[in-house]
């Protein structure tokens, strides 16, 4: 067991020193076209496999990788081939399902092709036994956005992607046989969403994207957009004809919507198969943000790749920042917190929040990175975190700059306290409202500015009582905000160790 960790320890500091540190593609992703040459010189060409109809699983090791050596002797994907791999090659059994091709690339780019066969520092003779096809190639990994060697994708006839993993031959057919494949005749399928998430208040971009999921061209199709069961937009497509998994973006253009909704996009022509006719997008109301603006960046080790824009819906850039520094330790992730920009908003109306990624693998750190903008209640109106995007993202947001919440004396409130102040860990807020308030934001804030607990909440007529439990914070003093446009509270609450 300490020999695996140690194997996994190395394997982690060498991929972070060749920025191997990025997230590796979710499920669903498409994946992309490649050809490569093997070590016998046989080309692969990975769309001609999917538009055959075959399941790609492509393996992506390092010869010296202790844990991609172990998958490698337990023999799965030399089963996986001899049982479901292209009728006719070498070790395929003649009674083969051929449906499954193998790739196995050796993705280090500091490694010669012929460590594969035992040189070098490899594991061993990887060629000895192996029927299925070896490369070498020294961009996949990057293109495929690995963060540990093996990184192993189920890619699926329609182009799309599973992280399979290191798991058995039968773990991996299970797999397999869950790809949507080409269905007998004309069919046209809903496979994505591409359009706006967000919505000012009025319209939102709407886009999808059709497959041809059907063994025929697919020449014309008529798709639509539905709010429930009133019909929002329609278009028809009259072009090019689309061969079997390719596919075309249908932009619907600006569409009215009645703030948070969901939004189905739904080919109305009969064909083969119902079932991938519609997709149910979910749809949320930018926040509103008062008066100026805070953004808060903690980034990962690769400053340099990332950077961020504020903008009108029109198109006007009113702020920016970025590209940052890189690390000078980029053998580990720690997150970077970056000084805290400050921007006045002229105007009101709807802006855009858009980071971008010249690598095009987001942040690493999960939600340990992130882009969040506050306006001047300290209100958090926009957030992106690093493991939601890979060349870019963008949010929208309202602003209001002239009409600023209204505050504790000038409505809704008669009176608020919070007790015991200080507190070991729970306390009460206490509001006695003159009239409902509903959608009300309570943020605890911490000296940093850092919101550290935010919920929404509701407020009845007359006497609420609102638990706060604060025992997994620090010991501090803290800002307890209540936030609408009806209700501004602010309290300091001190919290005991």
């Amino acid at each position: 067991m300490s020999q695996i960790k140690n194997y996994i320890l190395v394997v982690a500091i060498l991929l972070l020193t060749t920025k191997f540190v990025n997230a590796q593609l979710s499920n669903g992703s498409t994946a992309a076209d490649f050809t490569v040459t093997d070590i016998n010189g046989n080309s692969h060409h990975l769309y001609e496999y999917l538009d055959s109809g075959y399941t790609v699983i492509l393996d992506l090791s390092a010869v010296w990788c202790g844990p991609c050596w172990s998958y490698h002797e337990d023999g799965h994907l030399e089963s996986l081939w001899e049982e479901h791999g292209p009728a006719g090659e070498t070790g395929v059994s003649a009674n083969t399902t051929d449906d499954v091709i193998v790739l196995w690339v050796e993705g280090d780019s500091n490694t010669p092709e012929s460590d594969i066969s035992g040189g070098g520092n490899s594991q061993g003779d990887w060629t000895e036994g192996t029927n299925y096809p070896l490369i070498n190639d020294d961009n996949l990994a990057s293109a495929y956005s690995i963060s540990y060697w093996p990184t192993i994708y189920t890619i699926c006839p329609n182009r799309k992607l599973k992280l399979s993993g290191s798991i058995s031959a039968e773990d991996h057919y299970n797999l397999v046989e869950e790809c949507e494949v080409a269905v007998e005749g004309i069919n046209a399928s809903v496979s994505s969403y591409s359009g706006d998430y967000s919505t000012c208040g009025e319209k939102v971009n709407v886009k999808a994207m059709i497959q041809n999921l059907g063994t025929e061209n697919l020449s014309s199709f008529n798709v639509k957009v539905f709010e429930g069961s009133n019909e929002l937009g329609s278009e028809s497509y009259n072009g090019s004809a689309l061969a079997t998994y390719a596919t075309t973006e249908v932009d619907f253009g600006n569409i009215p919507v009645s703030g948070n909704t969901n939004l189905e996009i739904k080919i109305t022509d009969s064909d083969a198969l119902t079932s991938d006719n519609s997709l149910t997008q979910e749809i949320t109301l930018a926040k509103t943000a008062y008066q100026n603006l805070r953004i808060k960046v903690t980034l990962d080790n690769f400053g340099e790749e990332i950077s961020w824009k504020i903008k009108s819906e029109s198109g006007t850039q009113i702020a920016s920042g970025g590209p940052y520094s890189n690390t000078s330790n980029q053998q580990s992730f720690e997150a970077q917190p970056q000084d805290d920009v400050f921007v006045q908003v002229e105007d009101d109306g709807c802006y855009i929040f858009e980071v971008t990624d010249t690598y095009g693998d987001g942040m690493y750190g999960d939600e340990q990175t992130f882009f969040k903008v506050f306006d001047a209640n300290n209100l958090e109106v926009v957030t992106i975190y690093g493991n939601q995007f890979e060349e870019g993202i963008s949010q929208k947001f309202l602003h209001e700059g002239g009409s600023t919440p209204l505050s504790i004396n000038e409505k809704s409130v008669s009176s608020s306290s919070i007790h015991p102040n200080p507190t070991n860990g729970l306390s009460t807020l206490k509001v006695d409202a003159k009239e409902k308030a509903n959608n009300v934001i309570l943020n605890v804030i911490n000296i940093m500015g850092e919101v550290v607990l935010a919920n929404s909440i509701n407020l009845n007529v007359g006497a609420n009582t609102i638990p706060l439990k604060l025992d997994h914070l620090e010991a501090g003093i803290y800002t307890v905000d209540l936030i609408s446009t009806s209700v501004n509270i602010s309290h300091k609450l001190v919290k005991l160790d």
